[in-house]
Order: structure tokens, then sequence, then C-alpha cells
């Protein structure tokens, strides 16, 4: 597990700042990297215990892991509501909705 855990926070650490996610930027990221956001993207908000068995990481290597996501800008952490447990969420990047003056008729 410790090659896993090591590939990936070698591939974060390449990784530029981020401001959010758009899907452009998540196919230009290494593949540790996007495999592990689209993991968290399609599972919701997870607790610190839900990603390290979903990844099979120890506890230490989980926080680690989301410091480091967290610091690039690819994830953020909230209280959950009801329990107020830390949760991590991938940060998505605000679109640019299309205007009423700007839309292509059919």
């Amino acid at each position: 597990m410790d090659d896993v855990f090591d590939q990936l926070m070698q591939a974060i650490e390449a990784c530029a700042k981020s401001e959010g996610l758009t899907s452009l930027a998540m196919m230009g990221l290494p593949d540790d990297v996007r495999k592990l956001l689209n993991k968290m993207i399609r599972k919701g908000a997870l607790p610190p215990g839900d990603l390290a068995g979903e990844f099979g990481l120890s506890a230490e290597q989980t926080q680690q892991l989301v410091e480091q996501l967290e610091a690039k800008g690819f994830i953020f952490s909230r209280k959950r509501d009801g329990d107020a447990a830390i949760v991590y969420q991938v940060r998505l990047a605000r679109t640019r909705e299309l205007g009423a003056s700007s839309s292509n008729p059919i």
C-alpha cells in the first residue's frame, strides 16, 4: 500500500495549484490523481475513515493525502450536517453560464 500512497503523493506534488477542477483540468491530471478524484466525486463528501478504507490507506496516510489535495485546491473540508463530522469533497470550478443574448438558436 505504501507504493500506492507514494505514487499518489508524488503525482499530487507535481500538479499546479487550482481554484477548483473543471472537466478539462481533470483530463490533464496524472492518472492516479484523476482516478482518486473521480471516485471522490462519485462517492460524495467522505469522512477521513471512509477515504482510508476506500483507498486502502492508513489514517496517517489519509491525513497527509487530504492535506496535500486541499493545499492544491482540489478538495475542501466541511462539517457534515447532522453530526458535524469533518468530510472532504472535490472542489469543482464554477462554470460560466450562458446569458440569454448569447444563446444559439437551434
